[in-house]
């Protein structure tokens, strides 16, 4: 029977995958401008089409697998940890 991780691992876990989201959209947004300003505005538009159909097919490929849903056992809260 596997046992629920304590709070403190949980909130230093969603603390670590938020942490990288946002280093991840950082990263993006900085390229963005990067990109804004070394390219010409007509190469910069075709780029920004192309990323946007990515961007697209991505979200209907994933199915938002990624995502994961904590679910309790149904005797979960019968364990005895307190």
């Amino acid at each position: 029977m596997s046992r629920l991780p304590p709070i403190g691992q949980l909130i230093r876990s969603g603390a670590f995958l938020t942490g990288g989201a946002v280093i991840q959209a950082l990263a993006g947004f900085a390229a963005q401008i990067i990109l804004m300003r070394l390219l010409l505005p007509e190469d910069f538009g075709h780029f920004a089409l192309v990323l946007a159909g990515c961007g697209l097919v991505q979200m209907l490929l994933s199915l938002r697998l990624n995502v994961q849903m904590w679910i309790p056992a149904p005797n979960c809260w019968d364990m005895g940890w307190r």
